[in-house]
């Protein structure tokens, strides 16, 4: 669950789209708990569409959740609506944005249209995104007063030995065990502040982000061990 320290509602619970349908079920308890009084939900096609579309197709409980060519954000609006019992009036749809970065742009977009400052927002995505979307809603107020952003991953990953070999202990209704390790191995590429990466110094997608150096040898060994499994 959401973490409950924080006082008082925030202005918004922001649903990221992606395929981990547990973040749905996150972000209406955020919502039952008086975390925010609304929930934006951000997400339009993108890279994502097509294994979220298939989870929800998987599902029993979500056989009558339309998503053939829809957009990520619809998709888990009528996920709230249907199967969470979560009234649609509280809900803001944001259905263009294709990328990470596009997420926290069109996000600031739609609520400036409606006329809501956001001075406070807890941030739920899938936990493999999770540090770069908090950056990259970082970046889209850079030069303004940045609103207080609050992470929140649906779960931690866990990786274990069984027989010898590596598997994903949970999460593997998000992704299998072949794209968690490729969505993993891809993150760091992205949010490293260097030329070829997402920071100030890069791409500008993002704000910088600190990455330990232990994190650093970690991927360097698991690009060596899995090169095939690379995200570009």
């Amino acid at each position: 669950m959401p973490p409950t320290k924080l006082h008082g509602p925030l202005d918004a619970i922001v649903l990221l789209g992606s395929s981990c349908l547990k973040s749905i079920q996150v972000a209406s308890k955020a919502l039952a708990m008086g975390m925010s009084k609304k929930i934006v939900v951000s997400g339009g096609l993108g890279h994502s569409t097509s294994f979220l579309v298939k989870n929800v197709k998987a599902r029993a409980d979500l056989k009558d959740i339309h998503t053939d060519n829809r957009p990520e954000a619809d998709i888990l609006a009528d996920i709230l609506v249907q199967r969470f019992g979560v009234n649609a009036s509280t809900l803001i749809v944001e259905n263009v944005s294709t990328n990470c970065g596009a997420n926290a742009w069109e996000t600031k977009r739609v609520l400036h249209t409606m006329g809501i400052e956001l001075n406070s927002a807890i941030l739920i995505q899938d936990p493999t995104m999770q540090r770069r979307t908090h950056a990259s809603f970082e970046r889209a107020w850079r030069g303004e007063r940045v609103p207080l952003f609050v992470s929140y991953a649906p779960f931690v990953p866990e990786v274990i030995e069984h027989d010898g070999e590596l598997i994903l202990s949970n999460g593997d209704d998000a992704w299998d065990y072949s794209r968690f390790v490729s969505l993993v191995l891809g993150e760091i590429p992205r949010i490293l502040d260097s030329s070829s990466g997402y920071g100030p110094l890069g791409a500008d997608y993002i704000e910088h982000v600190d990455i330990p150096i232990t994190v650093l040898e970690a991927h360097e060994r698991l690009t060596g061990a899995f090169p095939q499994l690379i995200r570009a």
